[in-house]
C-alpha cells in the first residue's frame, strides 16, 4: 500500500512557478538540463548512476521514470529534473535538503507517494551499501474524465476539445474572487474562440460555510425554472454574500434575489420549501469530495488537469497547449 507523505516543500510552490517542462516536449526539457545525457536503448544516462527514461501522450511529456544512487552530484541532478520539469524554481533547496537528509528514513519502505501541485512524485529508497539507491518517478496528475460528473450548469458546445470544470461554493471568499476576476476572463477569451465548454460543479462546504449548500439549492430552483437564468442567480449570489451567509434561513432572502433579479420568485419558494433539488446537490457533494479527491475551492480542471493559479488566463492555455501535444499520438 502506497503511503501519502507530507513535506515543507509542498506548501510553497503554488504560485511561484516558472515555465513547466513536464507536458511540453521532451526535447524542451532535455535543453534546459546543464547535463548533456547521453542516449540509450532504454533511456538516457549521465554514465554515473543517473539514468532516467520519458514516457509521452503525441508530442507532451507526461511522465519520467529514473534511478540514481543518491550521491551530492545526483542529488543535485535529481534535483535539477524535478525543478525543470515541475517548473517550481523555489522548491530546489528543499528539495536537496529532502533526499539529503531523508533517504534512511525512507529506505526499505516501499513507495511513497508526495504531491507536488498538478504533479505527482513516487519515490522508492532501498540499500544503503554504502550508497542509497533510488527508484522515481514524476507524473502530471490526471482524472479520467468518466469520474467527472455531467452538469447542465454550462457554457459553451458539448463537443467542446476543451472542458473547464469549476468545483465551486457559493458562500467561498476565494470563489466570489475567482467570479469576478477569472471567470470573465474565460467567458472572454477563452469560451468565445468556440473550442471550449465551462461546466459549474456544485461542492458546498458544510463543515465550514452553514448556508452554501442552502444556496446551492437555490440556484438550481431557479435553473429550474429557468435554465439561462442560473447564471444571473450565480453572479448576485457570489455578488452579495455577506447579506445572506450569516442569515438563520437563507431561503426567504434568495426568493427576493430571484424576484429582484426578475426571475421566476413563486417556483423558486415552491421548490425551496420542498427541497427539490437537494438530492442533487448531496451527489455533486460526495462525488466532488469523495471520488475525486477535492478538498477545497475554488478548484478548476481543463478536461482532467488541474489548473493552478485561476485567474491567470496563461495556465489555462499551458494546459491547453499540452492537450494539443496529444493529438500527435
Amino acid at each position: 500500500m502506497k503511503k501519502k507523505i507530507s513535506i515543507i516543500i509542498l506548501i510553497t510552490i503554488i504560485f511561484t512557478q516558472a515555465l513547466a517542462q513536464l507536458g511540453a516536449p521532451k526535447e524542451d526539457l532535455l535543453e534546459l538540463l546543464s547535463v548533456k545525457y547521453v542516449k540509450t536503448v532504454l533511456g538516457y544516462t549521465n554514465g554515473k548512476n543517473f539514468d532516467f527514461s520519458f514516457t509521452e501522450r503525441g508530442k507532451s511529456l507526461m511522465l519520467i521514470n529514473g534511478t540514481t544512487v543518491l550521491n551530492e552530484n545526483n542529488i543535485e541532478l535529481l534535483t535539477e529534473m524535478i525543478v525543470k520539469s515541475t517548473g517550481y524554481d523555489s522548491i530546489a533547496e528543499k528539495v536537496a535538503q529532502f533526499f539529503t537528509t531523508q533517504a534512511a528514513d525512507l529506505n526499505g519502505k516501499g513507495q511513497q507517494s508526495i504531491d507536488l501541485a498538478e504533479y505527482r512524485l513516487l519515490v522508492e529508497v532501498s540499500g544503503g551499501n554504502p550508497l542509497y539507491e533510488l527508484k522515481y518517478s514524476l507524473e502530471v496528475l490526471e482524472i479520467p474524465q468518466e469520474n467527472f460528473l455531467k452538469s447542465d450548469r454550462a457554457i459553451g458546445p458539448e463537443d467542446a476539445k476543451y472542458v473547464i470544470r469549476e468545483f465551486s461554493d457559493f458562500e467561498c471568499p476565494f470563489c466570489a474572487k475567482f467570479a469576478a476576476e477569472g471567470f470573465p476572463q474565460i467567458k472572454e477569451k477563452l469560451i468565445s474562440r468556440g473550442d471550449v465548454r465551462f461546466e459549474y460543479h456544485h461542492f458546498p462546504l458544510i463543515s465550514i460555510h452553514q448556508n452554501a449548500f442552502a444556496a446551492a439549492e437555490a440556484s438550481e430552483c431557479v435553473a429550474a425554472a429557468k435554465v439561462d437564468d442560473f447564471w444571473a442567480f450565480h453572479d448576485a449570489l457570489f455578488e452579495n454574500g455577506q447579506a445572506w451567509s450569516k442569515l438563520e434561513d437563507p431561503n426567504p432572502y434568495f426568493v427576493r434575489l430571484a424576484k429582484d433579479l426578475g426571475l421566476e420568485s413563486d417556483s423558486v419558494k415552491q421548490c425551496l420549501e420542498n427541497r427539490s433539488t437537494a438530492i442533487s446537490i448531496d451527489d455533486a457533494y460526495n462525488q466532488a469530495g469523495g471520488v475525486l479527491g477535492i478538498r477545497g475551492t475554488p478548484t478548476l480542471f481543463i478536461n482532467g488537469f488541474k489548473v493552478l493559479d485561476i485567474n491567470n488566463i496563461d495556465n489555462y492555455l499551458k494546459i491547453m497547449k499540452m492537450i494539443d501535444g496529444f493529438d500527435d499520438e
